[in-house]
């Protein structure tokens, strides 16, 4: 049974709030919804959402319906995994704490197909490593951050990649790698020891 079924679940006409011990979605069947502002809590079991149009903001929602606050999206386990059609603006933070992967992803709707990082995103607990894509462009206004050997990466494919002036992308043990096919600008990226590669 879904995980989702058994916990507790909201859903208005614009936002999406679900918190559940054992996951929100899973890689092979991830939750689809078609909401404007998104937080979830997926525990052991991680979140795996996709939105099939309009685009999507992390943020927002929380305690506009009478619910415990979250923050975000969490996980203390498994993956983190959001796909908006697009554009995706993360403006509260991302964390899996408990070793997983984050992935996010503005993809391709015809419309202006950025990633936006407004609020920290960061792997710890273990090697999760950080992926950003974007149809067009990643802006960076926040820091990011991957434990272990956790790499980050970032990908606009037919954009430019933009930090902040005060952000910074930093790995323990990990590569960063920024590929951009216009522009690349970057303001802080550390590493001890790791490849660093930018790209456009």
């Amino acid at each position: 049974m879904d995980p989702l079924i058994e916990q507790k679940l909201h859903i208005n006409r614009r936002h999406f709030f679900g918190r559940c011990a054992t996951g929100i979605g899973t890689a092979a069947n991830p939750l689809e919804v078609t909401v404007t502002n998104l937080e979830a809590e997926g525990g052991t079991g991680g979140v795996f959402v996709t939105d099939l149009a309009g685009g999507q903001i992390v943020g927002g929602v929380t305690p506009n319906l009478g619910n415990p606050a979250l923050t975000g999206l969490l996980a203390t386990g498994s993956d983190i995994v959001v796909t908006a059609l697009s554009p995706l603006t993360i403006n509260e933070a991302v964390a899996d704490t408990g070793g997983g992967n984050i992935v996010l992803t503005a993809g391709a709707s015809g419309a202006v197909d950025d990633l936006t990082l407004n609020a920290n995103v960061t792997a710890t607990g273990g090697n999760g490593r950080i992926t950003l894509v974007a149809a067009d462009s990643v802006l960076q206004n926040a820091n990011v951050s991957a434990a272990g050997t956790g790499n980050v990466t970032a990908t606009a494919t037919a954009g430019s990649i933009a930090m902040a002036a005060g952000t910074s992308t930093t790995v323990a043990n990990g590569d960063v790698t920024y590929a951009a096919a216009n522009n690349v600008s970057v303001d802080t990226i550390a590493s001890k020891g790791a490849e660093r590669s930018v790209s456009e």
